[in-house]
């Protein structure tokens, strides 16, 4: 019954869509699962499901379903080779957010703490926050810029989850993803994830910000490129004539010709004059007599009158 509660999460998520205006598609059109973030290189690569796209305040937002399967350790391509290695669910489907943004910036991973972490306590970098330390777990390939990043509008930002999402920045994209993300919270989660990257410090920006507009296409926003294929050929019309006076003369030689082809009908079937009908001969019936020696049909019969005594 598994496929049931697919074909409702598709219906329902593409009921949300509808009300609050964005496009939805089944598939993904953006290759999102090439995006260079840990979940998704150490998965084996499957393709994100049930795509929100929209732009709220300039950026480019994408809401999907990624269904999580661990695949054996091997380099993770676009990661960094110091990131250790993130601990994710196999067999679960993450709902996930992805903004735009319009920056380089390192691998930076924040994960809520848990009975299950993420992250190892010894590869952490130290928040100087005791609440937020307290909450949630950051792993960054620059130090330096975890610091910068997590100022205190950022992390009341963040406080204010409750510990449920977990967010990842890498390159020029924002990840944030939960276990489960209802239908009806995508809308309010893309919303979310625009304000996280507003709350950044003019710092953030001054440093890892590049030339550009929102509307400048990045390269893990374009979508894949799908072949094109070559139009099928249509059939050549019926060649006709179209001078009168070929259609005369050619209906004119089919009265003189019956048994020609005619240029716009099949050729006639050869007809066969009439032949009678051949009757099987019937030899003629002799009446049997009492001399008659030779085989006979039925019970041979007497001659002689019969006379009572």
């Amino acid at each position: 019954m598994s496929y049931l509660r697919v074909g409702k999460r598709a219906r329902d998520l593409a009921a949300v869509a509808q009300a609050k205006g964005i496009t939805f598609t089944a598939e993904d059109p953006y290759a999102l699962h090439r995006l260079p973030f840990t979940l998704f290189a150490q998965s084996d690569r499957h393709q994100a499901e049930h795509v929100l796209a929209a732009r709220l305040r300039g950026r480019r937002v994408r809401g999907f379903d990624f269904p999580f399967v661990a695949d054996e350790p091997r380099e993770r391509s676009g990661i960094p080779g110091a990131a250790p290695w993130f601990r994710y669910e196999d067999g679960r489907q993450y709902g996930c957010v992805v903004v735009h943004v319009d920056a380089d910036l390192p691998l930076c991973h924040v994960s809520p703490r848990g009975r299950r972490n993420q992250l190892d306590e010894e590869a952490e970098v130290a928040i100087d926050d005791p609440v937020f330390a307290a909450r949630f777990q950051v792993w960054c390939d620059n130090p330096g810029f975890a610091r910068t990043l997590l100022v205190p509008e950022v992390v009341e930002l963040l406080v204010r989850t409750e510990g449920r999402f977990s967010f990842e920045l890498h390159r020029d994209a924002v990840l944030c993803f939960d276990r489960s993300v209802k239908p009806e919270e995508f809308p309010p989660l893309m919303a979310l994830v625009v304000a996280f990257t507003d709350a950044w410090p003019e710092a953030v920006w001054a440093a890892f910000g590049t030339v550009g507009g929102p509307d400048e296409p990045s390269w893990t926003a374009m979508p894949t490129p799908t072949p094109r294929r070559r139009p099928c050929p249509s059939p050549s019309p019926r060649p006709r004539h179209h001078d009168r006076g070929a259609r005369a003369e050619a209906r004119h030689r089919h009265r003189r010709h019956p048994h020609r082809r005619h240029p716009r009908r099949p050729a006639p079937r050869p007809r066969h004059r009439h032949r009678p009908r051949r009757h099987r001969h019937r030899p003629h019936h002799r009446r049997a007599d009492a001399g008659d020696v030779g085989p006979q049909e039925g019970p041979r019969r007497s001659t002689t009158a019969y006379t009572p005594r």
